[in-house]
């Protein structure tokens, strides 16, 4: 015996409501039924009229005989609404619709909107457009068995104020200052938005004696930074006090009125909601006081002193938040240049490696970059010279991540070796990584196919590798430099960002922006342990020295660490430039 349930069509939706978004558009929400009448909500059916029985517009000439319609119908797939979390919401902003030629609604009009749930259950729809056509026949009545949830009322529209941003973040600068960040308003309610209110306090309800909101900065012309889903203003608050914890909220303003404070972030899949934006200006501890350092031994003699113990008061002051840990640094006195090994070995013997490089080979990867096809047995030189062209991937134009390096060939009966010596006061450099994914070998390693190399060793070999130190007390210098390649003799515009390893990317920098400004970006980040320095030079070429332009920005970056082993490797993201 066989069951069936029965269905029915779904009952109205819920939570239906309508608010005027400006001089031609009214938003409607809705939620979904509380019954689906035993089948799955396919869509839902939006019908908006100047009549409150949705029935002013004239009818089509392509329909004989028809009933007037509404002045607006669509219908939503849920398939279009999969992902998104209820009230649903859907801008009305044409009367006409569907038609060739829609209107666009007029400031002052007066809107009744209805929305319904339909599933997969028949309804008679041709009973809304169609009257008897023979002499005689009643009239058939309106046979609509769809259930409407409808606003309950009428909505006019007018001019609004704007809506508030979608979101407001802050990033610490420095000490003194906090970086506002936030999108413009999704409507402007119809009127040019004229500027932003950007608030600020130490109360989170903006409430402390010291506010005074017709102080805040009234802002009309901000600085924009596109970014993947849009874009955001910026705006720099000054002047603030280190230490202390200021709550900022932004909203729009134009001639109609200001909108709702905008004043934190929607949770997203990696971060939770912020209800309200704060940001404690904070800098670097200035340094510890009372430094000493008392070595093991009193005696005088040939023995090596191999320990000490140091002691320190508190700095003056912690920059503004608690001292989280204390950074100790001690290096030799002697220069030590970095050493690193790539060995490759085949257990059938050296000449197994002997295939030219259309048919064996490997490639070496560093900080992200790699070099060509290198032929498994080259030369001392060739290998410098792969080495020495690794280009940046994050660069803009031509940046090449090794500068300068020497290296030796040796030979074994089973293979190569490349010892690699880093130039200059680099100290600890990061280290090479080898692709063996083209290595082959003459034999085939015994195996079935020129693939199969399990008897090929390929690596940097740690056991001849010589961590590199740079001589006493330097400081490790890093350059930014920012180019325009093109034939036209102009300096690159846009946006770009530092990326150290471990760290987010630093807030957006425009090229040609104060050294300052790129201090202050690479000292918000964690894994810049130690204070730096950067200084700016324009870059010109010969026919830029005689136009009088500037073909880009060279920043260098000198860092206090002393020891090296805290200076990060330092990249530009240069994808909006």
């Amino acid at each position: 015996m066989s069951t069936e349930v029965a269905r029915e069509v779904p009952q109205p939706p819920t939570m239906v409501s309508a608010s005027v978004l400006s001089d031609s558009e009214v938003l409607l929400a809705w939620a979904p039924p509380i019954e689906d009448g035993g089948a799955a909500v396919l869509r839902y059916r939006i019908e908006w009229d100047t009549s409150d029985d949705f029935r002013s517009l004239a009818v089509p000439s392509s329909i004989p005989a028809g009933k007037p319609m509404p002045a607006g119908v669509v219908v939503i797939e849920m398939t279009s609404l999969a992902g998104q979390a209820p009230p649903y919401r859907y801008t009305i902003s044409q009367l006409n619709v569907p038609s060739p030629t829609p209107s666009a609604i007029q400031n002052g009009t007066r809107l009744f909107v209805r929305v319904c749930a339909e599933n997969d259950v028949p309804f008679d729809s041709n009973s809304q457009w169609l009257e008897p056509t023979y002499s005689g026949a009643p009239a058939l009545s309106w046979q609509d068995n769809r259930n409407w949830g409808s606003i309950g009322h009428s909505v006019t529209t007018a001019f609004q104020p704007p809506s508030a941003p979608a979101f407001v973040r802050v990033t610490i600068l420095s000490g003194t200052e906090l970086l506002v960040e936030f999108p413009g308003s999704a409507s402007s309610g119809g009127s040019t938005i004229t500027n932003y209110d950007i608030a600020f306090d130490t109360s989170s309800s903006f409430e402390s004696s010291e506010y005074d909101e017709s102080a805040s900065p009234t802002v009309a012309s901000l600085t924009t930074i596109p970014i993947p889903t849009g874009s955001v203003y910026v705006y720099n608050l000054t002047e603030l006090s280190t230490g202390t914890a200021y709550y900022v909220r932004v909203r729009a303003r134009s001639s109609v009125g200001a909108s709702v404070w905008a004043t934190g972030e929607a949770a997203t899949s990696s971060s939770p909601a912020v209800s309200v934006s704060v940001g404690v200006p904070h800098t670097f501890p200035s340094a510890p006081m009372n430094v000493q350092v008392f070595t093991h031994t009193t005696e005088v003699g040939s023995r090596p002193v191999d320990a000490a113990t140091l002691r320190w008061n508190d700095p003056i002051s912690n920059g503004g938040i608690a001292i989280s840990s204390y950074l100790v640094e001690w290096w030799s006195a002697a220069q030590q240049p970095e050493v690193q090994r790539i060995a490759i070995e085949s257990e059938q013997g050296r000449a197994d490696l002997l295939m030219s490089v259309t048919e064996a080979a490997f490639k070496v990867r560093y900080l992200g970059g790699s070099t060509a096809a290198i032929p498994q047995h080259a030369t001392a030189a060739d290998m410098r010279s792969f080495l020495m062209r690794i280009e940046d991937p994050f660069a803009t134009g031509p940046s090449y991540l090794i500068q300068h390096v020497e290296v030796t060939r040796g030979v074994t009966p089973t293979g190569y070796f490349w010892d690699i010596t880093f130039i200059g006061d680099q100290g600890d450099v990061p280290k090479l990584v080898v692709d063996r994914t083209e290595v082959r070998s003459l034999s085939n390693c015994g195996m079935s196919g020129a693939n199969q190399t399990e008897c090929i060793t390929l690596a940097v070999d740690p056991r001849h590798n010589v961590n590199g130190q740079r001589r006493a007390g330097s400081s490790a210098i890093q350059t930014i430099e920012l180019t325009d390649n093109s034939p036209s003799d102009s300096s690159p515009t846009g946006f770009f960002r530092l990326r150290v390893d471990g760290s987010l990317p630093s807030v957006y920098l425009k090229p040609g922006c104060s050294p300052l400004e790129v201090q202050k970006a690479l000292a918000r980040m964690p894994t810049v342990r130690a204070p730096v320095h950067v200084s700016l030079e324009s870059i010109f070429t010969d026919s830029a020295v005689e136009s009088g332009l500037t073909d880009g920005y060279r920043y260098t970056v000198t860092y206090s660490s002393l020891s090296g082993r805290f200076v990060p490797n330092l990249r530009v993201d240069g994808n909006l430039l």
